[in-house]
């Protein structure tokens, strides 16, 4: 089964800077899903709901209600989530991440390896994401407010698991060339750009560049941008009242059929189908400044 990749939170971002901290309430579609999962910001994901079974490199670990997880930044991984899965999730820029630990007092130690670390004591985690999610149902919080909840939940995971949790999300805070590799990316794929000029934006040279991408997402760098693309195209076509022959001009297709065609090779159904509402996942997305329904 192919695990069609979603980049996460930057699928549900809207043109320009958006929030810091970003609530994510998912539910599946009623039926087994497998995804590909790729983070540019730290998260927390809470499963209220269902079974995760998570690849992370050769880590494979399950989950199920009531646990929760912590991922880092700049990582791939792969889920295949049950027909009831649900989840809240909690996204963070690592400038809210540095605000929310000063505040705390908090100091990161250690080092953690891999993509996520599973969260003991799931439990109280999960009592503030269902608040959370009762709260944000009523009203998109201010940006402060978000702070604060950031801050409940990071004080939570760091109370039941120790401050070497803080390691897997603090080192999404320290600039590195993966960081910048990750930027240009997210930057500039809109643009339809050539890896000469991707490679000439971080700074590096072109094998370097597509070494860094290999090893950041597993991912070739036109295969990077492709999956970027579609995963933007699913969004908008099930959220968005634009045309399919209008995401098909803003990515850069020549055609609607070359459009329809390259998205029927990727998800396996016509940009058509996502219209009508019948797409493999079903997300939910609660903003600090809007909310809104994708698939």
């Amino acid at each position: 089964m192919t695990a069609h990749a979603f980049f996460l939170p930057d699928v549900l971002l809207q043109d320009g800077p958006g929030p810091d901290v970003l609530f994510y309430p998912h539910r599946g579609a009623g039926r087994p899903g497998h995804m590909a999962l790729v983070f540019s910001w730290p998260a927390i994901s809470v499963i209220m709901a269902g079974q995760k079974r998570l690849t992370d490199g050769p880590v494979v670990a399950d989950f199920r209600a009531g646990e929760a997880l912590a991922y880092r930044a700049g990582q791939r991984v792969e889920t295949e989530d049950s027909a009831d899965y649900q989840s809240f999730m909690l996204f963070f820029r690592p400038a809210a991440l540095t605000r929310a630990m000063a505040r705390l007092g908090l100091v990161a130690q250690g080092a953690v390896a891999g993509a996520h670390v599973a969260l003991r004591q799931g439990g109280r985690l999960a009592l503030l994401a269902g608040g959370t999610r009762d709260l944000i149902e009523r009203g998109a919080p201010s940006p402060a407010m978000a702070e604060v909840i950031l801050q409940q939940f990071l004080l939570a995971a760091v109370e039941d698991n120790g401050p070497d949790v803080l390691a897997l999300w603090a080192a999404s805070a320290v600039a590195s060339p993966d960081q910048r590799i990750g930027e240009v990316l997210e930057q500039n794929w809109r643009n339809n750009p050539g890896l000469p000029d991707l490679a000439r934006l971080a700074g590096c040279s072109a094998s370097t560049f597509k070494r860094h991408v290999a090893r950041i997402y597993g991912l070739s760098v036109s295969d990077w941008l492709h999956q970027r693309r579609m995963a933007h195209a699913w969004v908008v076509l099930s959220h968005d009242s634009r045309r399919v022959s209008d995401v098909a001009f803003q990515l850069g297709y020549e055609s609607h059929s070359a459009f329809s065609q390259a998205f029927r090779r990727h998800f396996g159904l016509p940009p058509s189908q996502v219209r009508q509402g019948s797409g493999q996942q079903d997300l939910t997305l609660a903003r600090n400044d809007g909310a809104g329904e994708i698939a």
